[in-house]
């Protein structure tokens, strides 16, 4: 029998950093979850290194938002630029699945379009906190 030699996520929930190097979602996942809590989040790649951090705080827990970006900024490295959007719910896609992370830089035309409707990012002027390097 084979072996699995490493772990990756799929093709479409991975992000690379400004020079074009694949980020592993695992490390995105991990500080996400450890600084955001019981938020319910989702990180969008727009283009390479600029991102969109949507998020709904838990009713009880604590979010640390701050370290979130600094994570964010540590594992993908700079030039980066990270909007902060705070948005009412994080919606699942209609097959029930919850995308915590999304990669809309590698596609164009009228998909993008109708993904950036859906994600409600054709208007970034919710509150928001834009921490650019």
């Amino acid at each position: 029998f084979e072996s699995i030699e490493e772990l990756r996520g799929k093709v479409t929930d991975t992000v690379c950093d400004a020079e074009g190097n694949r980020i592993e979602p695992f490390a995105i996942l991990g500080c996400l979850k450890e600084t955001l809590g019981l938020a319910q989040y989702r990180l969008v790649c727009l283009e390479r290194g600029l991102f969109v951090l949507q998020y709904r705080p838990g009713r009880s827990a604590p979010i640390q938002l701050e370290a979130a970006l600094k994570g964010l900024r540590d594992i993908v490295g700079d030039p980066i630029r990270v909007i902060a959007q705070k948005v009412p719910a994080i919606h699942r896609e209609t097959s029930g699945k919850l995308r915590p992370i999304i990669n809309l830089s590698t596609i164009e035309g009228k998909g993008r379009d109708q993904l950036l409707r859906d994600l409600n990012l054709l208007d970034l002027a919710n509150e928001t906190v834009d921490l650019a390097s």
